[in-house]
């Protein structure tokens, strides 16, 4: 770990304000400049097609200018900003894991009342069925003692019907606390994973492009492959 890294992002001295300032400044200055100059350029013959070539050579190099300007200055951004990732995933490791320990354990117990909250409401519905059968068979004794033979058949012949028993959840206990339900999932065999889950890679098409060239044109399914011409100053 570069201590020295994420000492210069804290500090803020990748780069000056001031520095960054005159710079961004400068190449503003200069571009606006070119893109005037550009939009007056036209090209009608090899003369003009020379001095467009040439001062789109001088385009390139302000370019290449800002470009090299900015690399080390992302490339120590860059750095600082993996140092700072790997800082913070160490801060946070304990305090996660005191997390996720705590989590589990609240977890196991609201598990655990819930399941006692299910055999509560099956037992239930369970006494509310078994009383509901001997309510039924009374009735159909009732109705066969009064001579109600068919009727009293038909009443044992209806289905029970048992109301619905709410499973009641554990309460909070904490004031301002909430529960939610996170839902997870796991990759156990990419070649039955649906299509639109599939993302394409355009960074090994554009090796395949570059690398077929002409014979890639109309010869990669799904894909439109053409070409342009660019001029290299």
């Amino acid at each position: 770990m570069a201590k020295a890294s994420v000492s210069t992002a804290v500090s803020g001295e990748i780069v000056s304000s001031t520095e960054l300032m005159v710079n961004e400044s400068k190449f503003r200055k200069q571009s606006q400049s070119l893109y005037q100059q550009a939009t007056k350029i036209t090209v009608t013959d090899p003369e003009s097609m020379k001095t467009a070539i040439e001062f789109g050579r001088g385009v390139s190099d302000l370019i290449t200018q800002i470009t090299e300007w900015f690399k080390p200055l992302k490339k120590k951004a860059k750095a600082v900003h993996t140092d700072l990732c790997e800082e913070e995933k160490k801060a946070l490791a304990v305090p996660e894991s005191a997390q996720a320990v705590v989590d589990g354990a609240i977890r196991e117990y609201r598990q655990a009342e819930a399941r006692k909250a299910q055999a509560a409401a099956d037992a239930e519905r369970k006494r509310l069925e078994t009383q509901a059968v001997k309510e039924r068979a009374e009735a159909a004794r009732i109705l066969q003692k009064e001579g109600e033979k068919r009727l009293a058949k038909e009443v044992l012949a209806e289905p029970i019907a048992v109301p619905e028993v709410e499973v009641k959840t554990a309460p909070k206990v904490v004031s301002g606390t909430r529960y939610r339900t996170k839902w997870h999932f796991e990759i156990v065999d990419a070649s039955k994973v649906e299509r639109r889950f599939l993302v394409p890679s355009e960074q090994l098409i554009r090796v395949e492009v570059n690398t077929r060239k002409e014979s890639a044109v109309g010869n990669i399914a799904g894909v439109r492959v053409w070409s342009t011409e660019e001029t290299d100053y």
